[in-house]
């Protein structure tokens, strides 16, 4: 980039889960490539994720509300008792961009389903893959969570989708078709191991990476029926846990614990096994194909949008998929795999590129 003044783009991701901070990552990367200068915006253990991986950068607190999940709610159902507090949420949110933008200098906005982060008179990108939310069997519910969906994303300049048009797509039709009338780009996968080196000759230590994410108890629930696999493969394994929280089940000799990984951690430890069980995800689902990984899908019970999309990608043939209820170790052992490599040019560089043409 050419000027007597660098760009100044503010990249914010959703603090729920570590998913939204992680396909930010190239995101970031790649404004850094091009001589912009980042600030993050961030809230929570995905913020303080995010300042570790990028020391370097300014960052800034933004406000942001924990919303519940239940162990037996559908998602969905969830989502609209907590509509006002969403709301409240996105409302907060636009009151401190409009504030901050005040005393700080910002040409653009990047902002990963948080969709209180855009201003009218600077260039606002939503990253989002939910164009098109699938209910489940609640599909009454489509229309108004298709008019909340539309509401949510039509104040933003662009839209990008982490996934590739045309007949094949990771997340389906939650993606495709586009919606009408809206500036959509698709960008192809966001993964934090986009432009890894792959591992000459990996031995595989382990027969499955069990891989924990998401939000509580679920994630214990699941670690727990991990755990209890472990002991009954009869190969070495290891789980990624993704806290620091004590463990409160028994481990058996053959499985290595790891608390927390950084992205090295991960990616070597992942490289290690011959298989990766973890959630339905769709931030897991981009980092198991960029790293060509056999992986068993486990959706969080309730979450229509990984039950959707495990199903989707077994389909397709890249990803088995199990229920929770049904997750034994005969089932990971007995998981087929037989997807064809499909090969995508990635155009986030040249999107970004593109994009920041249009700042003023």
């Amino acid at each position: 980039m050419t000027g007597s003044r660098k760009k100044t783009v503010l990249v914010s991701p959703l603090d729920w889960g570590l998913g939204h901070a992680t396909r930010c990552v190239p995101v970031i990367q790649e404004l850094i490539n091009q001589q912009v200068e980042v600030v993050l915006g961030i809230s929570g253990l995905s913020g303080q994720w995010l300042q570790q991986l990028f020391p370097m950068l300014e960052s800034v607190q933004v406000p942001f509300r924990e919303i519940e999940y239940h162990t037996w709610l559908p998602m969905e159902v969830t989502a609209m008792l907590r509509y006002p507090a969403v709301m409240k949420m996105i409302s907060e949110e636009g009151q401190w961009l409009k504030s901050y933008c005040q005393h700080r200098k910002i040409d653009g906005i990047i902002s990963d389903n948080r969709y209180g982060l855009h201003h009218h008179e600077i260039p606002s990108v939503c990253i989002t893959h939910q164009l098109h939310i699938q209910p489940g069997k609640l599909s009454f519910i489509k229309p108004f969570l298709s008019k909340l969906t539309r509401s949510y994303l039509s104040p933003f300049h662009q839209i990008w989708v982490p996934d590739f048009s045309g007949p094949f797509s990771l997340s389906g039709s939650l993606s495709h078709p586009p919606l009408p009338s809206y500036p959509i780009k698709y960008i192809g996968v966001l993964s934090r191991f986009n432009g890894m080196d792959e591992p000459k000759h990996e031995n595989v230590a382990y027969s499955v990476a069990f891989v924990l994410s998401g939000p509580e108890p679920l994630r214990t629930v699941f670690e727990n029926r991990c755990i209890e696999i472990a002991g009954k493969l009869d190969a070495p394994s290891v789980i990624i846990r993704g806290t620091n929280k004590p463990v409160n089940s028994t481990i058996p000799d053959s499985c290595h614990v790891i608390n927390m990984a950084d992205t090295q951690q991960l990616y070597q430890t992942v490289q290690q096994a011959a298989c990766v069980v973890s959630r339905a995800g769709y931030s897991s689902i981009m980092d198991w194909y960029s790293l060509k990984k056999k992986a068993v899908l486990v959706p969080t019970p309730g979450q229509t949008e990984q039950e959707y999309l495990a199903r989707h990608l077994h389909r397709s043939g890249f990803f088995h998929f199990v229920k929770e209820t049904e997750l034994t170790a005969q089932a990971i052992k007995s998981a087929s795999f037989t997807s064809h490599e499909v090969k995508q040019q990635s155009v986030l560089s040249s999107t970004i590129h593109g994009w920041l043409q249009e700042l003023s």
